[in-house]
């Protein structure tokens, strides 16, 4: 007698994950390939759309889609 186990369709246990969840401003410089320290400052100059503060932390958060505005002296 052959027993087939299927798993279960329940996703209750595993952590969801979607593409609306936060990115670190770390991992998003890793992403772009930008440093850091240029991405905190186009963050205070309002430049990434989706980029938020948090207000205990004080950390930047890239929130998708995001995009970094280019400066009006390139465009």
């Amino acid at each position: 007698m052959t027993v087939t186990v299927q798993p279960s369709k329940s996703t209750a246990h595993a952590p969801r994950i979607t593409n609306r969840d936060p990115v670190s401003l770390r991992a998003f410089a890793e992403r772009t390939g930008l440093s850091v320290q240029l991405l905190q400052k186009y963050c205070k100059q309002g430049r990434i759309l989706g980029a938020r503060k948090h207000h205990l932390t004080k950390h930047w958060w890239i929130y998708p889609p995001a995009r970094i505005v280019p400066s009006p002296a390139h465009l």
